[in-house]
Parts: structure tokens; sequence; C-alpha cells
């Protein structure tokens, strides 16, 4: 049974993505590694981090070499606002942005950021 949580019921499931390339511009980091999520927030992440020695309630992902990183942001939207709403509003997109979804492709999972995503 999974531990409760003060008014927010139980806690999700540990998750660990392994077998990645963790990418951060702002440290210089590109390398091949892991990341761990406890309760929804990152718990660790480095190269030391492999599904094998885990405990066995993590869930565990292996990414197969995709790219994790903090966030990335795309700086040549078109928002289309004044003038041609049909084709895309601030509210359309705000809706489809990553942080408001899941990325393309990718399943929900409870308990892990959304801004937590993998691409080739």
């Amino acid at each position: 049974m999974a531990p409760e949580r003060r008014g927010k019921g139980p806690a999700p499931r540990p998750l660990a993505l392994t077998g990645a390339r963790l990418l951060d511009p702002a440290s210089g980091r590109d390398a091949p590694g892991g990341l761990l999520v406890v309760d929804g927030r990152i718990a660790d992440l480095g190269p030391g981090i492999y599904g094998d020695g885990l405990a066995p309630e993590f869930e565990r992902i292996d990414c197969a070499g995709h790219c994790l990183a903090p966030g990335l942001v795309d700086i040549r939207t078109q928002l289309r606002e004044p003038g041609e709403e049909h084709k895309e509003t601030i509210a359309t997109a705000s809706a489809a942005s990553p942080a408001s979804s899941s990325s393309p492709g990718a399943p929900a999972r409870p308990g892990v950021p959304r801004s937590i995503a993998t691409a080739r």
C-alpha cells in the first residue's frame, strides 16, 4: 500500500529514468546517466544512476539514449495574435505547451513533473 500524503492521496511511485543523455546547458553537462523522481520531485541525477541496484519500488524507464534536459523553450513560437487567430492563439498555444500537457507521443505518468520529457 502506498504511503499517504496529507490532503493529496497516495504518494506517486518513485521513478528512475535510466540510459539517458543528460543535457544541461547551464552547467555544461552532456553525459550519459539517469534521473530519479521521488514524490514528484527530482531526487538525484547523474552518470551513476542505473536500473541495477535501485530499490524494488522504483518504476524504471529505459530512455534508450534519448535526451533528458531541464527544459526546452521554442524561441520561435508564432501565436498569431492579433490577426490570424484561426491559426493559433495565446490560449491554444499555452494549452499545447509541455508545461500544460504531456509531450507528443509520451504517455502521461502520474507523479512525474510534466517538464520531464525525453527527445532524440
